[in-house]
């Protein structure tokens, strides 16, 4: 590189590098619902240093490979780019400010059960899609963060936030992929030499088109399992919650939709279902199922709320069952490709493992829904009385232990929907009782967490 050009990106470099600092720096003085915000700070700031220190060796270097050098130094200046690009916004919108500080140390310390020595930190973003990012390597510097978006219109949509359980799975599905997909890969490629070709006489066309269906039906395996494992991991994780939030999400959504190229999501009527079938129809959660509904109904001023879930949970399940003299719409989607077809025929196949799998990893701690569904019912009577659900209390008791986080949404998705079902008369009044019961859901989280540190 030209020793003109070089100078001036070696001062564009120090220019943006000392930039970047000043902002990192900035943003150091602002308040974090937790320490996960700062520690990422300090994080940040390390690894910018040692981009300092290989940008100044690098300037050492010119005269002896001034071509080398400048290679080097773009190299340099797209990993501090990179790093700028992907942390900043991150770090600006998980000031206390800007996130539902509320939910925040319930949800660090579910992540921290689901993966082990790395830190959760909570974004919201103008994106509307709850997302996560992790590194697959080592948990040490910035690959032990792991970081997730919620969308701005949610903020305080508490309700909605159960979905952060689907995302908390993703980081963790890496083990059961890598030991299944070799399997299904294997099988995919003898279902795939079926495929009659274009072109037989080409030989290497042939090899090249076998490659590419195996490739795109893998792909679409990946994508359903990671998907539907993680929506295992929710219903394992918040039950009724997790199919009320997920099918509130469904609704604007086509049920049907094709998987598509790049990321080849499974259709919405098909994650439903086997969400109804891994959830509440084996054990534990067909047990604690039936156990919740009968002590609601146990109790008088409960059993509507009791009759109410129940009602609405049987439209899901008429909404998303197979039809008896037609192929339901969401199979005829991932039949409509042969690669979808094979690629869907494993993860059939997959997902008995897939749930063993994750009942592995929910039985870690009490962290399931169906460890501490009796604290459903005392809950349900709290929100309803536009209390915070916060404390597990015994009948006739002013007070009592935290809520386990599991039981706290489950009780305030019952109570929004049996006012939505019972009461419900225009969408003014639909608005005031959701909003009221995402309010008292934000201040139940935040109330269980401070009677948790203070019991220590």
């Amino acid at each position: 590189m030209n020793k003109l050009f070089f100078r001036r990106l070696h001062l564009l470099v120090q220019h943006e590098t000392e930039t970047f600092q000043n902002q990192l720096q900035r943003l150091q003085a602002s308040d974090y619902p937790s320490d996960s915000g700062p520690a990422f700070i300090r994080e940040i700031l390390l690894e910018l240093g040692r981009r300092q220190k290989a940008v100044t060796t690098i300037e050492s270097e010119y005269e002896a490979d001034p071509r080398g050098a400048g290679e080097r130094l773009q190299s340099e200046h797209r990993k501090i780019i990179f790093l700028f690009r992907d942390c900043i916004a991150g770090i600006e919108n998980a000031q206390s400010r800007r996130v539902p500080w509320e939910i925040i140390p319930a949800f660090e310390r579910l992540a921290a059960v689901l993966s082990p020595g790395r830190s959760l930190l909570v974004s919201c973003v103008e994106e509307f899609n709850y997302r996560i990012a992790w590194h697959e390597s080592e948990a040490k510097g910035l690959e032990s963060f792991i970081r997730l978006q919620i969308p701005r219109i949610h903020r305080n949509d508490a309700l909605l936030h159960v979905l952060v359980g689907h995302e908390l799975f993703h980081p963790v599905l890496n083990k059961f992929l890598k030991r299944e997909q070799p399997k299904v890969i294997d099988r995919l490629r003898i279902a795939c030499e079926m495929i009659p070709p274009p072109d037989p006489t080409d030989p290497l066309f042939e090899a090249d088109r076998l490659d590419k269906w195996v490739e795109l039906a893998r792909k679409a395996w990946v994508s359903a399992m990671s998907e539907m494992m993680c929506d295992m991991g929710c219903v394992a994780l918040f039950g009724p919650a997790a199919i009320l939030s997920s099918w509130s999400i469904a609704l604007g959504r086509s049920l049907d939709q094709l998987p598509s190229s790049p990321a080849f999501y499974p259709p919405w009527r098909y994650r439903i279902r086997s969400m109804l079938r891994y959830g509440f129809e084996k054990d534990p959660g067909k047990t604690a199922f039936e156990q919740m509904e009968k002590s609601l109904k146990g109790e008088k001023e409960l059993a509507g709320f009791a009759e109410s879930f129940r009602k609405y949970f049987d439209e899901i399940k008429r909404e998303v069952a197979p039809l008896e003299d037609k192929t339901p719409p969401d199979i005829e989607a991932t039949e409509s490709k042969l690669f979808l077809k094979l690629a869907y025929d494993e993860v059939s196949s997959s997902l008995d493992a897939a749930w063993e799998y994750v009942q592995d990893i929910v039985t870690r701690e009490r962290i399931s829904w169906t460890d501490s569904y009796e604290q459903i019912p005392p809950l349900v009577q709290l929100i309803s009385r536009s209390v915070p659900p916060s404390e597990a209390r015994e009948s006739n008791q002013y007070d009592g232990p935290a809520a386990d986080l599991s039981p706290a949404l489950v009780a305030a998705w019952l109570t929004a929907l049996n006012k939505e079902i019972t009461d419900y008369s225009d969408a003014g009044d639909g608005r005031s009782y959701y909003e009221r019961y995402s309010r008292l859901l934000l201040k139940a989280l935040a109330d269980i967490e401070v009677k948790r540190e203070y019991k220590k």
